[in-house]
This record gives C-alpha cells, structure tokens and sequence, in this order.
C-alpha cells in the first residue's frame, strides 16, 4: 500500500514518468478473478497471479529505462484506512492542506473520498505523537481491509478492495503494524 514516505518523495524527487520498479511489482503481484482485474469482495473463488512470462518481468527494466513516454500503470495502491491515513500524514508533515470529509464504499473494488479544506474543530496538523489513537485506529482498519478477501486454500495470502492486489505491500504494511505494536506497548 502506498506509504506517505513514498508519496512525499514523489513530491521531493518528481518523476514524468513510472520508473521500472513500479512495472516489476505489477507484473509480480497483480492478481485476476476469471481473467478480470476486479471484483466484488465476497468473490474469492478463482483468483490467481495474471500471467506474465519470467522474460517478460526480467526485460522489463530495459523496456521501460529509456522512455521519456507516460505508460499508466497503478502505482499508488490504497484501500479506504491506508488512503484517509495517507491524506491525514501528509497534513501533519504539512505537505497537504485538506482534510478527508468522507469515504463512500458503493462495493466492489473502488471507493470515493471528499476532501474537504480544513474547518474550525478539525485537529491541528502536525500535534502530538505519530502513535496517536486515531492513527492506530486506521492502522487496524487497514489491516482488517487488507484481510477482507482470502485466497482460497493459502490462508495467509491476502487480497485487499483493490483491483491490483499486492502482497508485498499488504506483508510490508503487516510488518509496520507488528513494529508499531511492539513500540506502543513499550
């Protein structure tokens, strides 16, 4: 899932376009349901990696290095906790002057987020501590998102409300709670 570490260095360091290693991750990581890149969350039967040759996932970092060309690829990967605590973060670094006024989840794969500018009574940007409990709150959302869909027959692999799921990212995230935890409890 898309970090606000990774979005601010987007934002330091900007790119025109994708660099390769965001082409290697969807050729490794996307996932289909009967050859389609989305479906409703309660469908887990007949989910499996999309193919993609090995050769195909190798050449990849040649073919894509020297263009100057915009391929659309989906780079940024939220569910609704990750991206409403994505927006939130980059508020309090001050990178961001909006804050999320709602999630809507008409089902599926997709949400809709309003963004709204910040009101009177909306907490101040950048106060207290990043293990605050509305942090943690969306921490446990993303994880509980994340584990809505299981693959049938591997119990540990997980699929988020997202068209192209990712495990490492989900593992990555798991692996942040997990340091997160230890570091609340003390």
């Amino acid at each position: 899932l898309t970090s606000a570490g990774q979005a601010v260095e987007a934002h330091l360091f900007p790119k025109q376009v994708h660099g390769p290693g965001s082409f290697i991750d969807t050729h490794l990581y996307t996932v289909r349901r009967d050859g389609e890149p989305a479906w409703r969350r309660w469908q887990t039967d007949r989910i499996a990696l999309a193919p993609c040759p090995w050769d195909r996932v190798h050449t990849t970092v040649s073919d894509v290095m020297p263009q100057d060309t915009y391929i659309d690829i989906h780079r940024w990967v939220f569910t609704p906790a990750s991206f409403e605590l994505l927006m939130r973060d980059l508020r309090s670094l001050g990178y961001l002057d909006l804050v999320v006024d709602r999630i809507h989840k008409p089902g599926g794969f997709e949400f809709f987020a309003v963004l709204r500018r910040p009101r009177s009574g909306d907490p101040a940007p950048g106060t207290g501590d990043v293990s605050d409990t509305y942090r943690w709150d969306l921490l446990r959302r993303i994880e509980s998102e994340t584990n809505e869909a299981t693959l049938p027959g591997t119990p540990d692999t997980r699929v988020g409300a997202v068209s192209s799921a990712r495990a490492r990212a989900v593992s990555s995230t798991r692996r942040r709670l997990g340091r997160l935890r230890a570091r609340l409890r003390g």
